[in-house]
């Protein structure tokens, strides 16, 4: 009868925590409901925008009820006017972050057309070509004194969010725009987040990585007292958004999977030269966490992939960021003749191959063991630890046809063969294929045939 007891006594208390704890989410709910129909009549005029709905930030303390769980005081509320949807964010406490004591409030209902703005009159303006694909792109305000926002700001309150929507182009009372782009850029300081591809030619391929480092400037000009990043690929004409890359973006977007690296390296890029930008604001916070941050306001770096001849139809590129090959002194490259023993020469590489089995022939494409290095342990500051990978590029002339794909086989620190180890695909690229090979590691060039 006790234990019966003390068991009614633990589920009344749990009922009423769990009311409890509900009827304080529901206030905050209603709180954050009215600080955002208010905010959008005082910034915008709207006296008919709707509520959809209230989602506040997750709690730390997890889905299951707990008599100390604490109501957020960040939440996001979507709303509509004239069927147009949109967010605003709202954070009850937040300006205690920035030393303010009024809450932090944002939207993006205009976030679409300041977009729009700066593509229209920086990006198509200042860009590498008149052709290209924007992978990412979020524009806000930053974190700092007085009303502003940043991406540091959302991610610090909103990271356990989910609204399957991207949140990061926001933007606070104050930040108003009125169609003037440059205006509105001018009067406060924003960051940006982009990653584009531009289209290059052939014939301007030597100039590509200075036309983009003159874009990254002008980006700087503008969004360089913000907390940045840009990322700039110029793709190779005949590469540009192919079926292959429209996939790979796809399925990328769908299922949140990695790119494949051949689109962010050589197979596909003449260059890649991108930057970071903080502001003193956040680099003093950084440095206050940690006193030997090393943090610069504007940082550059970058890859030309420059291929440097190694051998007959064969040369070698770095992939090691801010490290460009200018000749064959900045790096050792070896073939030597395979011995009778060599286990390339006994390997299974059907059994290696981890693509899809069929009926494929394999074949040494010749007897020669190669090795490929950095030459100096440290690259301008870098210092190469042996996993640093090397783009070789083979012409397609030193394949025999038919020979339906060619692989790369390393012997890894072991002793054990793999296909491909550090990336699967060896990829065509004009005239040539290009594939990467971990520095210091011996592989060797297998062929593979379809048996009919």
């Amino acid at each position: 009868m006790k234990k019966l007891t003390v068991m009614l006594c633990v589920i009344g208390l749990l009922f009423t925590g769990c009311s409890t704890s509900a009827g304080k989410r529901k206030a905050k709910e209603n709180e954050i409901s009215r600080m955002a129909i208010n905010y959008v009549k005082e910034k915008y005029g709207m006296t008919d925008a709707e509520v959809i709905e209230v989602s506040l930030a997750s709690s730390p303390n997890g889905p299951i009820p707990s008599f100390k769980r604490k109501i957020p005081n960040e939440g996001v509320v979507r709303m509509t006017k004239n069927g147009e949807v949109f967010n605003v964010l709202v954070s009850t406490n937040g300006g205690k972050l920035i030393g303010q004591p009024n809450p932090l409030i944002a939207d993006n209902y205009q976030a679409a057309d300041i977009k729009r703005g700066i593509e229209e009159h920086i990006i198509r303006a200042y860009g590498v070509s008149k052709q290209y694909h924007i992978r990412k792109f979020d524009v806000s305000s930053l974190i700092g004194e007085g009303e502003k926002l940043g991406y540091f700001w959302i991610s610090h309150y909103f990271s356990h969010y989910n609204s399957g929507d991207r949140y990061n182009s926001y933007f606070t009372l104050s930040q108003k725009y009125e169609g003037d782009i440059a205006k509105f850029l001018k009067e406060q300081d924003y960051s940006i987040q982009l990653e584009i591809f531009f289209k290059g030619e052939e014939k301007d391929g030597r100039n590509h990585a200075e036309q983009s480092k003159a874009f990254l400037d002008k980006m700087v000009e503008i969004f360089g007292n913000g907390e940045s990043e840009i990322q700039v690929y110029v793709n190779k004409e005949q590469k540009f958004m192919d079926e292959k890359m429209k996939d790979i973006f796809r399925q990328a977007d769908d299922y949140g999977e990695n790119i494949d690296p051949v689109l962010y390296g050589p197979v596909y890029n003449f260059c890649n030269i991108s930057v970071r930008t903080h502001s003193e604001d956040y680099i003093a916070f950084r440095k206050k966490q940690s006193p030997y941050t090393e943090l610069e306001r504007v940082d550059f770096h970058g890859n030309r992939y420059r291929f440097i001849a190694a051998d007959q139809g064969i040369s070698l590129a770095s992939l090691v960021e801010d490290v460009d090959f200018a000749d064959e002194t900045d790096f050792i490259y070896s073939a030597v003749p395979m011995g009778e023993d060599d286990p390339f020469r006994t390997a299974d590489f059907k059994e290696l191959d981890r693509r899809e089995k069929g009926r494929y022939e394999y074949r040494l494409l010749n007897d020669r063991v190669y090795r490929v290095d950095y030459a100096k342990p440290e690259q301008k500051g870098e210092k190469n630890y042996g996993n640093d990978a090397i783009a070789v590029k083979i012409a397609k002339s030193l394949v025999p046809q038919p020979t339906d794909d060619l692989l790369i086989v390393e012997k890894l620190q072991d002793g054990s063969l793999a296909v491909n180890y550090y990336n699967e695909y060896v990829m065509e690229s004009g005239d040539s294929l290009i594939g990467e090979v971990l520095a210091g590691k011996d592989f060797a060039l297998v062929r593979r045939t379809k048996v009919e």
